[in-house]
């Protein structure tokens, strides 16, 4: 999937992403690679594939990374690490909502497993999920099941659509080409009915009163809400439209949002099972509103979904065996960790973020596997001989030969040898650690049925035949020794696949408390600029890192990038410690972020409503706000670009809200004409066009 040449056209797309209502620029979300300056120019171009496609519902938590991490707020439920997760002695359960976290711990205490807990919370997630999650979204989960001392990967991802003309088109980009038909549902009814030991529609109950009930939004949803993007697609329905905004105005901080149809959806899954979804009234009811916007589902696409039960890849890791997925972002994880055996990365005396010389094999080894070509073909990844001749002592030195020949370490050869994630415990030793999202922009296109958001992942080509599931990129792993489990961990964001590999590092090499495994500063993917959308042919790095690290590894050929919009990771740990006792955490939001933007503009922020534009604020210290003339809700009629009122004026009506920014940003210094409607009355504003810095 992530080889095909179009995603270029796709991630164009993304460019309208950037509409935040604070400037005349949008914000990122986060992308996904890690790739060396080293690697050949034909490996980078499919690296830069894989980066546009993965994750981008946690790319979506770097819009309000400061908000989030003030001490106080509204919302009693803001994704903070230090409240996100609790234990007693023996369980824990682990997610980025205090509300899911204690369903997770309710259903426990009544009798419930791990497996129990884990589908109630992740329900509870999916209502409460900010856009970025939905149960119209894939699921993946790896379990382990203390009683039979066995792991399973169970995957409910996206199939490719029967029919041919279910193909996204960005030349004719119709919305309803871009759903897929969703595995939650399915995924979670899997999970409940075969290792559950409460039945269904209990472990869905909570989620079903959240949703009836409401809760109150916290700033990561009121700033999603208020996005222009996201509320121009939210206004499409008469569905987003009354249940995000009040009076025309979207929801803030604070407010409850209450989700009625969500609530009927999940009651009528819970009396029915996911048959409801898959060959009842609600596939009937997708199918026709999908294909009223342009799509070509087919009942076919629905009846014959199925969620699959998968055996995880195994490997042998310094005395403990490592399960994760047989995926892309599994395997990649468990290769990389076979390389490192060739060395003892503690042996450098600091951790790898302290240590030139560690963080160089680190990055080294993570690139050298990343740059493995089978890792991107469906049909090898698939093929279990193919993996154990990767996995083999032969293929695995051959790629530690590469590293080394890349490491300029003193005296090294003496050495030798991808979204919200959800982690429970039980107190029988039971696990399970999964990822929930919607696999795309936050509620897709703004298609909704019955309350549910359908993505929009089938923006992103696959190389999949029709009816074939899709290839996974979800990043989750289970660590067993001596028959007894120590630990469960998840990664996701534009950084999921190094994440995964310094989480387990950290766990296993240098023997970290849960705590200080997601705290520890850590290497990212390739890192974008978020201007030109081009690799910047450096990894993301923790503001932390000393910059002697830095100059050292920058004196070896390596490149670091340390400022502006950072991504090095989201994820989960949990950690069984030898007594028995349980211990989990989820990595600060602050791995994500911030955006420190310098752009030219005349600082008016913008917002599209009702086919027109219409001024929302105007930002302190800046042109506009020193000439006094423009005000909130003033309408944006044309724009002359050389700031002559006598010129040639563009009309902005028939344009896309990026091409307005274009035309107002500029050369600093240089003047432009803006024409705007205040209620009966036109009126013109010459600015002068400057430089504006800001941080979010």
């Amino acid at each position: 999937m992530f080889l095909d040449r179009n995603i270029g056209k796709f991630f164009h797309g993304w460019k309208r992403l950037r509409s935040q209502s604070l400037l005349e620029e949008r914000p990122y979300n986060h992308i996904k690679c890690i790739v060396l300056p080293t690697l050949e120019s034909y490996i980078l171009d499919m690296l830069v594939k894989v980066a546009k496609v993965i994750s981008l519902s946690c790319l979506l938590m770097g819009c309000s990374v400061a908000k989030l991490t003030e001490p106080s707020r509204a919302s009693e439920d803001a994704p903070v690490a230090s409240r996100l997760s609790a234990s007693t002695s023996r369980q824990v359960v682990v997610t980025y909502h205090p509300m899911a976290t204690k369903i997770g711990y309710d259903i426990l205490n009544q009798g419930g497993n791990a497996f129990d807990a884990f589908v109630a919370a992740t329900a509870a997630e999916y209502v409460l999920g900010e856009g970025v999650t939905s149960l119209g979204g894939p699921l993946g989960a790896l379990l382990y099941d203390s009683r039979t001392k066995k792991s399973v990967f169970l995957d409910a991802g996206f199939n490719d659509p029967f029919n041919p003309k279910q193909k996204w088109d960005p030349q004719n980009p119709l919305p309803g080409t871009s759903v897929l038909v969703p595995g939650a549902v399915a995924g979670l009814e899997a999970i409940s009915t075969k290792y559950g030991k409460l039945p269904f529609n209990t472990v869905l109950e909570p989620a079903i009163n959240l949703a009836e009930g409401g809760f109150p939004l916290n700033s990561l949803y009121a700033a999603l809400i208020r996005n222009p993007e996201y509320g121009a697609r939210l206004k499409q329905s008469s569905y987003g439209s009354s249940t995000y905004f009040k009076d025309g105005r979207p929801l803030v901080e604070g407010d409850v949002l209450k989700l009625p149809l969500v609530a009927q959806f999940l009651k009528k899954v819970a009396k029915h099972g996911s048959k409801y979804v898959y060959t009842g009234p609600w596939a009937k009811e997708c199918i026709k509103t999908v294909n009223a916007q342009g799509g070509h589902l087919l009942t076919k696409d629905f009846s014959s979904y199925k969620a699959k039960w998968t055996e995880p890849w195994k490997i042998s890791y310094r005395g403990l065996e490592i399960y994760a997925p047989q995926n892309n972002g599994g395997l990649n994880t468990l290769l990389s960790l076979k390389v490192l055996e060739h060395i003892d990365i503690t042996k450098f005396g600091k951790h790898f973020s302290e240590s030139a010389d560690a963080l160089e094999v680190m990055t080294r080894v993570q690139s050298e596997v990343m740059a493995e070509p089978w890792l991107y073909d469906n049909t090898k990844i698939n093929d279990s001989e193919v993996i154990s001749t990767v996995f083999s002592a032969p293929h695995v030195d051959e790629v530690w030969s590469r590293v080394q020949k890349k490491l300029q370490l003193p005296h090294v050869a003496s050495l030798g040898t991808h979204s919200y994630h959800v982690i429970v415990i039980d107190s029988d030793g039971n696990a399970v650690t999964g990822t929930n999202t919607i696999e795309s922009f936050p509620w897709g296109n703004g298609i909704f049925v019955e309350g549910i958001p359908l993505t929009a992942a089938g923006t992103l080509p696959f190389n999949t035949k029709p009816g074939e599931r899709r290839r996974s990129p979800l990043s989750m792993q289970i660590g067993i020794r001596d028959g007894k489990l120590k630990f469960a961990s998840g990664a996701f964001s534009a950084s999921l696949i190094p994440t995964a590999f310094e989480f387990i590092v950290n766990i296993v090499d240098f023997k970290m408390s849960a705590d200080d495994v997601v705290n520890a500063p850590r290497f990212g993917a390739q890192a974008w600029d978020l201007h030109t959308l081009k690799p910047t042919g450096g990894l993301w790095l923790d503001p932390r890192v000393d910059q002697d690290v830095v100059k050292t590894l920058t004196s070896r050929g390596l490149k670091f990038i340390q400022q502006g919009y950072l991504d090095t990771g989201l994820g989960s740990v949990a950690v069984v410690h030898d007594n028995g006792t349980v211990e989990g955490a989820i990595t600060p939001l602050s791995a994500v972020g911030p955006v420190r933007q310098e752009i030219v503009g005349v600082g008016i922020s913008l917002e599209a409503k009702d086919n027109s534009i219409y001024v929302n604020g105007i930002v302190p210290n800046t042109s506009a706000a020193s000439d006094g003339t423009i005000h909130p809700g003033d309408q944006l009629l044309a724009v002359q670009t050389s700031g002559d009122p006598n010129g040639s004026w563009i009309p902005i009506s028939d344009l896309k809200m990026e091409d307005v920014f274009a035309m107002i940003r500029g050369v600093a210094g240089t003047p432009v004409a803006l024409r705007f409607k205040r209620g009966v009355k036109d009126f013109v504003v010459v600015l002068i066009r400057h430089k504006i810095v800001r941080q979010q």
